[in-house]
């Protein structure tokens, strides 16, 4: 299954700022971040801009990541396509996650799956995230304030139970790590 559909923009972190592009193309997305070569990390938006957002002259699946100050924002999605469920250990900034952490952070994620898939839930997407894990359920909501709200529930009640769920992503313009980088 394609992450990409629609166009969503990719960002990346290096040492020089934030570079990013927009793509409608996963295997484009991957070889522009691979151009830079010194990223730290690499995203991409959850959800597909919507055609408001991109101007006539944007370039669509650049060769190169350009430097930008201004990144995705809610109103520049167009629908939600994909729940993110991310676990990840408990850790200061900036440290990565030990072995025993990542793998206390993929049963966590197992559960939770097993949970979800026992009461009817379609199979996630199951991804590494580098510090834990992702679970990525496709969804068909719009890009509104109910959606919004049902995305947050949604993230408030498994959290009651799995204490490695991130309950900060609930906006439309989250973005992921990008698989592959």
């Amino acid at each position: 299954m394609s992450m990409f559909t629609g166009t969503h923009e990719v960002r990346t972190k290096t040492a020089r700022g934030v570079f990013a592009g927009y793509f409608d193309s996963e295997v484009a997305a991957l070889s522009a971040v691979e151009q830079l070569g010194d990223y730290t990390a690499a995203w991409a938006t959850l959800n597909p801009l919507s055609a408001e957002a991109l101007t006539p002259d944007t370039v669509i699946n650049p060769a190169e990541l350009a430097r930008t100050y201004n990144t995705a924002a809610d109103a520049h999605i167009a629908r939600r396509e994909w729940l993110l469920l991310d676990f990840d250990p408990p850790r200061p900034t900036d440290t990565s996650s030990t072995d025993a952490e990542k793998a206390a952070a993929h049963q966590q994620a197992e559960q939770c799956r097993d949970e979800l898939t026992g009461i009817g839930w379609p199979a996630p997407l199951v991804i590494d995230s580098g510090n834990g894990y992702h679970l990525r359920y496709h969804i068909n909501l719009p890009n509104d304030a109910s959606a919004h709200e049902l995305v947050r529930s949604v993230l408030r009640s498994l959290a009651g139970r799995y204490s490695m769920l991130d309950v900060t992503n609930h906006n439309a313009a989250r973005v992921a790590k990008l698989p592959g980088t």
